[in-house]
This record gives structure tokens, C-alpha cells and sequence, in this order.
């Protein structure tokens, strides 16, 4: 997720992602792929869904990040440190229809470009 720091972007992807998940008609669908569907943190739990069967051709990502362990955070919390603002209550700004597979596969195809662009990177280095 870009800007991931930002808290404004992080409330806004919040917002966007209620809204898929409980407003846009397709919460049944939703519950019936948790309940069916072990988690297994793959690209795999929502790919072999898909009508075409994919080649992996990007790495795992267990195997080109680290595994970052995320501890709670005790003290203030960030809402008590900061104003909340009126426009984190508007609704999100998203289009009225929502394609999330060929957004997905659109991604698919960037992180595939990006991993051989450094993938040639490292080969001519």
C-alpha cells in the first residue's frame, strides 16, 4: 500500500475497504470464501479462483521480506494525541463499480515488471 504512513491514507483504504466489504452487495459472496477458504497468507487462497490458471512468476513474498513481528503498542493512543478530523467521517471516494480482479491482475503485472527490471538490475550490476 503506498503511503501507508500517512494516517489520512490509512483511514481513506479503511473506508474504501468497508465500503466493498459491506456495501457493495457482495458481503454474502465475501462470507462464503472466508468460511471456505483455509488462510494461508498466499496469493493462492483467492488466485485458484480465478478462470485462468496463473504461472507464479514472482517470488514468494515470505521469501523476499522479512517477517516483521508487530508488537503492541502500549501508553496514549494515537487518537488521544491527535485531532480527529471531520473529513475522516466523509464518505470514501471510491467509482461506483468495483473490479477487483483486473485491479488485481494489473498489480499482478507491475510487481512481475518491477521483479525483472531488478532482477536484470542485479545481473548487470
Amino acid at each position: 500500500m503506498k503511503k501507508f504512513q500517512n494516517l489520512n491514507v490509512r483511514i481513506e483504504f479503511g473506508k474504501n475497504l468497508s465500503r466493498i466489504l459491506f456495501s457493495s452487495g457482495q458481503t454474502q459472496k465475501f462470507i462464503q470464501f472466508v468460511k471456505k477458504t483455509p488462510h494461508t497468507g498466499s496469493r493462492y487462497d483467492y488466485e485458484k479462483y480465478f478462470n485462468e490458471k496463473r504461472v507464479r512468476d514472482t517470488p514468494y513474498l515470505r521469501m523476499k521480506f522479512p517477517i516483521i513481528e508487530h508488537l503492541p503498542e502500549y501508553g496514549i493512543s494515537w487518537d488521544q494525541q491527535r485531532k480527529v478530523k471531520k473529513t475522516w467521517f466523509n464518505p470514501p471516494k471510491l467509482k461506483d463499480e468495483i473490479e477487483i480482479t483486473n485491479w488485481y491482475k494489473k498489480k499482478m503485472v507491475e510487481m512481475s515488471l518491477l521483479h525483472n527490471v531488478k532482477e536484470w538490475q542485479n545481473l548487470n550490476e
